[in-house]
């Protein structure tokens, strides 16, 4: 059990998750980056940041520097249980007077979803912001909660992979786990889903996009045939 120091349960079940999650999301910048990448890609915004709701927990970011971004209060005291959209920050009580907004970045527009571990717990944030204000629609705020969703499948799956490692397992598990938890597979995995992800994005021709995808996923997965 992880030791935190917390005023109320609440708090200590939220700071027990942030705990577990610190060094998968170390350990896994690079898939995260790709997510980060397309919530950017999705809002076509120049500004993106996934961070766990810890300032001491830099976060992964693109268009600012990091410390930009942390100094500014990337880790956002956040307990909204759904998708938060600023439109105008300059007109939103709350964020008016946000360092973000009247500093460097200087972000007008914002838009937050929460990360939630499986638990339900609110463990950190997935954020686009543009220097200017701008509307969204519903589509760009599913693939914001999705691409939130997938930065907390892989940051579990770092979590358990380091658990399964430190288990007494028998032999023939620790085969299976060698050759699963082998050090790119999940990156790669992790890294054809951003690409697909990307693909069906950008796809507005109609043209053969599931056969492109069913060919990066078999190459990917190694198998022989895929339908």
């Amino acid at each position: 059990m992880v030791s935190v120091s917390c005023n109320t349960e609440v708090e200590c079940r939220q700071q027990e998750a942030i705990e577990v999650y610190r060094i998968p999301f170390q350990s896994a910048q690079p898939p995260l980056l790709q997510l980060v990448k397309l919530a950017a890609l999705a809002f076509d915004a120049p500004i993106a940041a996934l961070a766990l709701t810890d300032s001491d927990i830099d976060p992964v970011s693109v268009g600012v520097a990091r410390h930009t971004w942390t100094d500014g209060g990337a880790a956002i005291a956040f307990d909204q249980q759904d998708v938060q959209v600023i439109p105008d920050a300059r007109l939103d009580r709350e964020w008016s007077r946000h360092p973000l907004v009247n500093g460097s970045p200087y972000v007008r527009f914002c838009a937050i979803a929460p990360l939630r571990s499986p638990t339900g717990i609110i463990v950190g944030t997935l954020t686009v912001a543009d220097r200017v204000p701008r509307s969204v629609s519903d589509d760009q705020l599913e693939a914001l909660v999705t691409l939130g969703q997938q930065a907390i499948a892989q940051l579990e799956l770092r979590r358990r992979s380091t658990v399964a490692r430190y288990s007494p397992p028998s032999n023939q598990t620790v085969q299976t786990l060698e050759r699963v938890a082998a050090p790119g597979i999940a990156d790669r995995y992790l890294e054809a889903l951003a690409i697909v992800q990307r693909q069906l994005l950008l796809d507005t021709d109609g043209n053969d996009i599931y056969g492109r995808v069913l060919e990066l996923l078999g190459h990917v997965s190694g198998a022989s045939r895929i339908y």
